[in-house]
């Protein structure tokens, strides 16, 4: 993935909605919706271990508790 491709996942998260880019949840990023997401944008599938390093690396991965 280039630096190009995780800055504009990195703005995509932080400034819009799942529902902004095409996906029916209206307020939470989940990991399976970034994966798709990424997998549309640019044609890379990610697992979920590997979606959660990049949020990781962007220092974006933040754990929510079910409630």
């Amino acid at each position: 993935m280039t630096t190009k491709s995780r800055t504009i996942i990195a703005e995509t998260i932080v400034s819009k909605k799942p529902v902004d880019v095409g996906f029916e949840a209206r307020h939470t990023w989940t990991l399976a919706i970034l994966i798709a997401w990424i997998e549309r944008q640019f044609g890379q599938s990610l697992t979920e271990k590997g979606g959660s390093k990049l949020l990781t690396r962007l220092g974006l991965l933040i754990y929510t508790k079910d409630t």
